[in-house]
């Protein structure tokens, strides 16, 4: 018999559908006036011929069938059919590809912990979602789940402390542990990767909070920042901050209906406060004083506004959104 050549096949036309053999099983199906060629492995088992399609011609050569066809004809003389052997592994891809599915990745998880346990933060989870998607995600947000290692999780926080960032690495890691709880507690994963690094090892002891400010650095403060350029309002919120000791989300989010000036008294709602509770900041006369100018800098920009209706001032700290 003939075997088959390139320029053979490129030449090779017919009036009429037709097989062209090559040998081991492996033909040629030709079609009148089609431009495409199909290779096709035939074999007889149990006194039925069988078929399976193997590739179209140019897209799978020559060689390339030959190859594909020899392999077929080895599992044909095992005594298996190649059918059924092509069937089963298509079948098991298939629960390979479901298994994997079912196994999710660092990505998916976060997304998931998101919807679910930080729904409720006062930012929907902004600050997380931002930590995450620098630090995070890039290193190990492709990776299953079950294949994250307790060094994958070090050589992020390793990162993160390199740059000087020691206490983003301890607040990274403390999310990270949380969310890989969260997937333990779900089955997700038989064991937290997390669980062996202590927190206290993680870039040696964080003194950030024992740093104050002392009396000549105050003193240094009130000189530099009126030559500094910010705004006074600006200039006003660092010196409400000083004086009331709040947080910055508490007077971003402060409204004026919050706050009696003739009593010296700011009432922080619990959606405004760390710990969830409402509480209230009695103000010294200068802190008095600060609230009072702040609310003068708005009624004069309010008043110069050029606007049909006003609406009346509700922030103490407005801004678009």
């Amino acid at each position: 018999m003939t075997r088959l050549t390139d320029l053979a096949i490129r030449n090779l036309k017919s009036q009429t559908e037709r097989m062209v053999a090559d040998g081991e099983g492996l033909y040629l199906r030709v079609r009148p006036g089609a431009t495409n060629k199909f290779w096709i492995f035939r074999f007889t088992q149990s006194g039925k011929t069988w078929k399976i399609q193997l590739g179209t011609y140019p897209y799978m050569g020559l060689s390339e069938a030959r190859e594909r066809a020899r392999a077929l004809a080895r599992e044909h003389k095992a005594g298996l059919n190649p059918v059924f052997e092509r069937d089963r592994r298509r079948e098991e891809a298939r629960l390979r590809e479901l298994e994997a599915s079912m196994k999710p990745s660092v990505e998916k998880l976060f997304f998931n912990w998101m919807a679910i346990d930080l729904k409720d933060h006062k930012d929907g989870g902004f600050a997380v979602r931002r930590a995450f998607e620098k630090d995070v995600l890039p290193a190990i947000g492709h990776l299953r789940v079950e294949d994250v290692q307790k060094i994958h999780l070090t050589s992020i926080v390793d990162s993160i402390v390199g740059r000087g960032s020691l206490r983003m690495a301890k607040v990274v890691f403390s999310l990270m542990r949380q969310m890989f709880r969260f997937a333990q507690d779900r089955d997700v994963i038989s064991a937290d990767p997390s669980q062996s690094i202590r927190k206290s090892k993680i870039g040696g002891k964080d003194v950030e909070r024992d740093r104050v400010l002392s009396e000549s650095e105050i003193r240094h403060l009130a000189e530099v920042l009126p030559k500094s350029g910010l705004r006074e309002t600006t200039q006003l919120a660092i010196w409400i901050m000083l004086s009331t000791c709040c947080r910055i989300g508490e007077l971003t989010r402060a409204r004026w209906a919050d706050i009696d000036l003739a009593a010296g008294v700011w009432h922080i709602p619990k959606e405004n406060s760390k710990n969830g509770r409402p509480h209230v900041i009695y103000l010294s006369e200068y802190a008095q004083k600060l609230f009072g100018r702040l609310r003068a800098q708005q009624s004069l920009f309010h008043e110069s506004a050029i606007s049909v209706t006003i609406a009346p001032i509700t922030w103490v700290y407005p801004n678009r959104n």
